[in-house]
């Protein structure tokens, strides 16, 4: 078994394919290729995927992101930072405390918050949509 993933930016109603070297560029290289959506936070759509015979057999995963772009079409450094927050919460879930009869639940809210900035829920229509991009590719 292979995994893939399959990388594209819903934006104004569109996805819009995104490579694997210019995801790569834009992620880990944290190159400008991304200009023509400077100072807008896109909605990115991460698709992992198993492959038979070098294509696409079934959806393993699917990662619905938010990434800030600086003013040059980088990614936003200082808006990335939240993400360790929220991996650190999505590998071990928030708990809340309770003290002398008050509850902490600071982490719950926390987690909460950090999902709402980072993460999106797409529509089944938007989800859909880029599953059968998938396929198609």
């Amino acid at each position: 078994m292979s995994l893939s993933s399959r990388y594209f930016i819903f934006y104004n109603d569109e996805l819009i394919k995104v490579s694997q070297r210019k995801f790569n560029d834009f992620y880990f290289a944290k190159k400008p290729v991304f200009e023509e959506f400077s100072g807008e936070v896109i909605k990115m759509i991460n698709i992992v995927v198993e492959l038979k015979n070098r294509k696409p057999y079934r959806i393993v995963r699917s990662h619905f992101l938010q990434h800030k772009i600086d003013k040059s079409g980088a990614i936003d450094q200082e808006y990335e930072r939240g993400y360790a927050g929220l991996a650190s919460y999505m590998l071990n879930e928030p708990k809340t405390k309770t003290t002398n009869g008050l509850v902490d639940a600071s982490q719950v809210f926390e987690e909460k918050a950090l999902r709402n900035k980072h993460a999106w829920q797409p529509s089944e229509n938007v989800e859909r949509m880029a599953y059968e991009q998938v396929f198609k590719c």
